[in-house]
């Protein structure tokens, strides 16, 4: 864990969920001077709720976080999303010093009549260029998230996930057919999405704009 924490400069939180969370892991980024940036439902009854940094979570807002002990500022943008209505889920679309924009939406999902996060959603695009959108593959609608972010490059989250037990993890081909969702919709798109599993990586040349 400590030489997973030296690689990093900053640990986004999505939210609260335990397979999300781990109080050591921000505890050693903290120790490290290092910032940890979550939604405010995280550990506020702890003391380390104190140094957490809590952005705003505003759609749109460019906001400042500075890094390598202030050497670098990243820029970072808080989308205000859930994971359903009563759960805060962060969506940081983070842009680096490499001119990469990034964005991992945790376990963000609308369903039912709680579809607000729609208003966001539907228009990240027209502000602000994705080259790489992090979904998770078992949210509803995901093309259409996909294509309200309108990213370089897609690469879906917690397929086959370890962290679950066996009858929650989802199948590299149960998308459509085990969930009943969409997503052979953004399959057929033009949209490049790229399946990974564990142990994996991929070498992502930015797309000049």
């Amino acid at each position: 864990m400590k030489r997973f924490v030296k690689q990093c400069d900053v640990l986004f939180i999505s939210h609260k969920h335990r397979d999300h969370i781990d109080k050591g892991v921000a505890q050693e980024f903290i120790a490290n001077e290092k910032p940890v940036v979550a939604a405010t439902q995280l550990w506020e009854d702890d003391p380390i709720f104190e140094k957490i940094t809590h952005l705003k979570r505003e759609a749109d807002i460019k906001q400042t976080l500075q890094i390598q002990n202030g050497k670098i500022k990243l820029e970072v943008v808080i989308y205000p999303g859930h994971q359903m209505s009563g759960t805060l889920n962060n969506v940081p679309l983070v842009f680096t010093p490499e001119g990469i924009s990034v964005s991992q939406m945790g376990d963000q999902i609308n369903e039912g009549d709680f579809m607000v996060d729609y208003s966001w959603i539907d228009n990240v695009a027209k502000k602000y260029h994705v080259d790489i959108l992090l979904p998770p593959c078992w949210t509803n609608e995901l093309y259409r998230i996909v294509k309200g972010f309108n990213p370089e490059l897609v690469i879906p989250g917690h397929e086959n996930e370890l962290g679950h037990p066996v009858d929650d993890r989802v199948p590299f081909w149960g998308d459509t057919k085990f969930l009943e969702l969409t997503n052979d919709d953004l399959y057929r798109s033009d949209y490049h999405v790229i399946q990974m599993t564990w142990g994996e990586s991929f070498h992502y040349i930015p797309v000049k704009k």
